[in-house]
């Protein structure tokens, strides 16, 4: 149980969002990299066909995201930078909620970064994955956690 309200928990920002943005995402490039190698080495010293590199990438990078936000509504980028991901209504993260994120994120993705940039004219400081999944990013007060 959380020991803060959720309502009074102020939403995280931009810089700090991205921060763990970047932080995960040199962990998945480390992931993918070990993928990489096993890969190759199961294809006998030859590069991997490409269909098995992009269902290693993607496969992974669903699992560590997933797998976080299911499990403690946090990556480590997001643990190291005191931001949790909560449901808009309710205490549980779903399956369908993680799925409409990773979707939300790709699209903010394809779309050039709008999506991320949106929080800057969101009320709720909400971007695009938030607003699809019904999810919200908050900063956790020092010394407390939310779970």
């Amino acid at each position: 149980m959380a020991d803060f309200e959720f309502e009074s928990v102020a939403p995280a920002g931009l810089l700090r969002r991205l921060a763990a943005m970047v932080y995960d995402g040199v962990l998945l490039l480390a992931i993918w990299f070990v993928l990489g190698w096993v890969a190759v080495y199961f294809s006998g010293g030859e590069a991997a066909p490409r269909a098995t590199m992009q269902a290693l990438v993607l496969g992974s990078t669903v699992l560590f995201l997933g797998g976080f936000w299911m499990r403690d509504g946090r990556t480590l980028g997001m643990l190291a930078w005191r931001l949790q991901l909560a449901p808009a209504h309710g205490r549980h993260i779903s399956l369908r909620m993680i799925g409409l994120r990773l979707l939300g994120g790709a699209l903010s993705l394809l779309a050039f970064g709008l999506g991320f940039l949106w929080m800057l004219w969101d009320p709720e400081k909400r971007m695009w994955q938030d607003l699809l999944s019904g999810t919200r990013v908050i900063l956790v007060p020092r010394g407390r956690r939310w779970s």
